[in-house]
């Protein structure tokens, strides 16, 4: 019998403040990383507390970008974004899953 030992680490999250809708609200807004040469573009979105998002689609779609985007690690090129002003966005890449793998 193989026995192995998991290696779990605690994590806590703060109680968040409450935050007036909508959280994020996007008008016409092209976002990429080459001046002049937006990745996706003319998004209208608005997300509200009790909104569930889901991103989904082949590689290369914007997926990633989008996040960058709603989690301000990327400025959007055009259109108009709107933030809650008590609003806190976290993002973890795809590569941070990785690098905890190969310490586990």
């Amino acid at each position: 019998t193989l026995v192995t030992a998991e290696r779990l680490a605690a994590i806590t999250l703060p109680q968040p403040e409450a935050v007036a809708p909508p959280l994020l609200a996007l008008d016409r807004v092209s976002v990429g990383y080459i001046p002049g040469k937006p990745v996706l573009s003319h998004l209208t979105l608005r997300i509200d507390s009790d909104d569930r998002l889901a991103l989904l689609g082949q590689n290369g779609n914007g997926k990633s970008t989008l996040a960058k985007l709603l989690a301000g690690r990327l400025k959007p090129m055009s259109g108009e974004f709107t933030r809650a002003r008590k609003l806190v966005t976290g993002y973890f890449a795809q590569h941070q899953l990785e690098q905890l793998e190969r310490l586990g």
